[in-house]
């Protein structure tokens, strides 16, 4: 994908599949978006940025004019710049900068108010920061730079007005009036689809077979039995009288009876699939939610942990959902009444529409790159 977009690739060895789908991700997975989940999750991305990390020097030290951090690399990957002297900003698929109209995403709750809402965002902070603090000194010794509390990273950031994008679109959720100015909001940052790209003939025919049918994916979350949860799809999609398009990926959605109503399928472009679905039962991850409102299609949210409930409650609030069905509590009776209330209630199919024109006209990528020289 980089290269295919003319840019040069540069490997970080780190692999986050493992931690995903092993057994302390199914475990993460199971803790959902708590406290045993969040620690579960603290543990599961120290492992891959303390693997990432090696790479990192020799990656920007060799030509590197610019550095856009995601969430994940910012708490290591500042110190990196910091030490070499190369320039970077914040790249973020979710919101991150604490304000008062909402808690922290990754923690999934719903608004306690704006003192107790920015409370918990520098709480949030401070312990990602804390989290990676090992690989941090370690780093920061390897580079010459003094000591600094990990928990403090935040704080620096917004002394110097350190700039970050925000890839999400204000059709799902707006800037906030009390974010720092240095905070753009720009549009979601699309993949290209890939050069030549062409649909399974065998899909093809499927979408042309019938009535338009429901997309199922989780992307890269793992399930503790992905069977089981085959079992629920296949009998809530038979209930609501509908066909589905099941995306096996990590979780594993790929066994079960063979089935002429529901046809499972490897990697397709979501820009290309989405269009084609009466509607779309996802984990509510920032970049599928995004591109389910790019196609202009009805979603059906399956928030595991993360930002992921934070992402299906937007989608309700903004009218393109009827209601989300937490993983851990996924039933066949909750999911065919979802399903069935979304694709036969044409208020969700006609305001999706709506949001996908806003969505469609925003250029995030190209926002990002008319920034980027007054940085450098």
């Amino acid at each position: 994908m980089v290269t295919g977009a003319g840019l040069e690739f540069r490997l970080l060895r780190g692999n986050p599949e493992p931690g995903n789908t092993g057994e302390c991700g199914r475990r993460w997975h199971a803790g959902g978006t708590g406290p045993l989940g969040q620690a579960r999750m603290v543990r599961v991305l120290q492992n891959y940025v303390d693997s990432v990390s090696e790479d990192f020097i020799p990656a920007v030290r060799t030509g590197t004019d610019f550095v856009l951090l995601n969430t994940v690399a910012l708490f290591t990957g500042y110190d990196v710049c910091e030490g070499l002297g190369v320039p970077s900003a914040g790249a973020f698929p979710s919101p991150v900068h604490p304000t008062g109209d909402l808690p922290p995403a990754a923690l999934g709750l719903p608004s306690l108010g704006r003192t107790v809402n920015r409370a918990l965002d520098r709480v949030a902070l401070a312990a990602g920061a804390q989290s990676f603090g090992r690989t941090s000194r370690r780093l920061r010794s390897r580079l010459g730079l003094p000591h600094v509390r990990p928990a403090s990273l935040w704080s620096r950031l917004q002394a110097q007005e350190w700039p970050a994008f925000d890839g999400f679109s204000s059709a799902i959720l707006p800037r906030f009036s009390d974010w720092p100015p240095s905070a753009q909001v720009t549009g979601t940052w699309w993949p290209a689809t890939p050069d030549g790209w062409r649909p399974d003939p065998r899909l093809q025919d499927f979408i042309d077979d019938g009535d338009p049918p429901v997309y199922v994916g989780l992307g890269s979350r793992s399930l503790p039995d992905p069977d089981a949860a085959l079992s629920v799809v296949r009998e809530s999609l038979r209930r609501a009288g509908l066909r589905g398009i099941v995306q096996s990926g990590w979780a594993g959605l790929d066994g079960g009876e063979a089935d002429d109503r529901i046809l499972t399928i490897g990697e397709v472009p979501h820009e290309w699939l989405f269009p084609h679905m009466a509607a779309l039962v996802h984990h509510c991850g920032a970049g599928t939610t995004a591109a389910g409102l790019r196609a202009g299609v009805p979603t059906v949210g399956l928030p595991v942990l993360a930002d992921q409930p934070f992402w299906a409650s937007r989608l309700v609030e903004v009218g393109v959902s009827p209601g989300a069905v937490p993983l851990r509590h996924l039933s066949t009776d909750r999911l065919a009444d979802a399903l069935t209330a979304a694709t036969r209630d044409g208020r969700y199919r006609r305001r999706a529409e709506e949001l996908q024109r806003i969505v469609r006209a925003e250029d995030g990528a190209g926002r990002v790159a008319e920034a980027l020289p007054s940085l450098v």
